[in-house]
């Protein structure tokens, strides 16, 4: 396979991985809304994701809100100026609980020799999620640290 012929492959997969990887991020944004009880339990849906059932808002302005705040994230990624996305959920008389993502700076995707596996990304997502929910089990009264690093 010749040079240019890899780069076309790799910034083909790159955009995919970032697509996933938004949705991903979108993904966990509802679910950590739901585990902390920042709504009502009525407001959320069950769907299945990556083989899991989590819990997704209902199409309403929250919903529309979450996900443009991803589509500008996907914007960010693109552009290769993150170094790590965090949700801070912030209840009255309590510390802050923060959950962050490090994003490892290395090479843009399109500057690598290789990418990892799509099946190899889309299971470490689907780790990601799962530690998600096993945090913030849902309506539960379990005590949490206040920070989660996922």
């Amino acid at each position: 396979m010749n040079q240019a012929s890899n780069v076309e492959k790799n910034t083909s997969l790159s955009t995919e991985m970032i697509i996933d990887f938004t949705n991903f991020v979108e993904t966990a944004i509802h679910q950590i809304l739901y585990g902390e009880r920042i709504y009502p339990e009525n407001i959320f849906e069950d769907k299945s994701i990556y083989g899991l059932e989590v819990k997704i808002l209902k199409r309403n302005v929250l919903y529309d809100y979450v996900h443009e705040l991803c589509i500008k994230l996907e914007d960010l990624i693109r552009r290769d100026v993150l170094e790590s996305i965090q949700v801070r959920i912030c209840k009255e008389g309590q510390k802050p609980t923060i959950y962050e993502i490090e994003i490892e700076k290395t090479k843009k995707f399109d500057q690598m020799d290789s990418l990892p596996d799509k099946f190899e990304f889309d299971a470490y997502l689907k780790r990601f999620l799962y530690s998600i929910i096993e945090q913030r089990k849902p309506f539960t009264s379990e005590v949490v640290s206040p920070k989660k690093y996922i």
